[in-house]
């Protein structure tokens, strides 16, 4: 199938979920890799009108304006809608690299706005409805530990459950730090528990309880319980103990082991 240029200067990015801050050294390389090699995959747009939307391949779509060339192999899709339009952008994007956070949030947002219904938006993206609302939850933290997230110093989960956890900000913001500084995923989540338990304890005495909650449950599950339980972490951006832990806790109390 033979692939038509397209003029870069009718291109418009309406409609393209990556909206975070793309690394200008990765556009650099991507473009001396095409300059040398070529184009191994066009891009892909929508028609509108006379111009077009850009669906997949923004970082292509970058490294030829740097290389100041101004066309570009492009595959021409017919789609619908813009609800259409975002959502493919979405699901290519997350299948070839991972979206940051924040444009995850963004497209949970706008879906939101949308549908109206958490359930729905789940559907439409292919992803469970805690994954929804964890991606929702992003917009509630404090700055600074979106920031943490961003940076991939603290999960998503992990940080929503600091955040919970203590009513004060400053406070949530310490709780981070100090989850930062552990070494071990068995000291976070007893920093985490601790923190969760004692709202009102300094972070010096939550480092000195901490140390005495230390207790260690050894499991061996099923090989399809181990499967799922790492597709839960990977769905939930959680580790493994996190999610184990939770499905423990919930399992508990809708027994009415725990109350509260």
């Amino acid at each position: 199938m033979e692939i038509p240029e397209i003029e870069l200067n009718k291109i418009d990015m309406t409609y393209n979920v990556r909206k975070d801050v793309i690394d200008k050294e990765k556009i650099h390389e991507l473009a001396k890799n095409i300059e040398e090699n070529g184009l191994l995959q066009p891009i892909v747009v929508m028609a509108k009108g006379n111009r077009y939307e850009l669906i997949i391949g923004q970082r292509r779509y970058l490294a030829f304006k740097e290389l100041g060339w101004s066309k570009i192999p492009a595959i021409i899709e017919s789609i619908k809608n813009e609800t259409d339009a975002i959502l493919k952008s979405f699901s290519e994007n997350m299948l070839r690299e991972e979206l940051s956070i924040k444009d995850k949030n963004r497209v949970a947002q706008h879906f939101m706005l949308k549908f109206k219904d958490i359930k729905v938006v789940a559907h439409k993206l292919g992803v469970t409805m805690k994954t929804v609302k964890n991606y929702l939850g992003f917009s509630g933290l404090p700055k600074e530990i979106q920031e943490f997230v961003v940076q991939k110093k603290l999960n998503l989960n992990t940080a929503l459950r600091i955040s919970k956890s203590q009513d004060d900000e400053e406070k949530a913001i310490e709780v981070a730090k100090l989850v930062i500084q552990q070494l071990g995923n068995e000291n976070k989540q007893n920093i985490i528990e601790t923190a969760k338990d004692h709202p009102h304890a300094s972070i010096t005495e939550i480092i000195e309880l901490s140390k005495k909650r230390r207790r260690k449950i050894i499991i061996n599950p099923a090989d399809t319980v181990y499967e799922a339980l790492i597709k839960a972490s990977e769905s939930y951006d959680s580790s493994k103990e996190e999610i184990t832990l939770e499905a423990l806790e919930d399992w508990l109390k809708t027994r009415g082991f725990i109350n509260g």
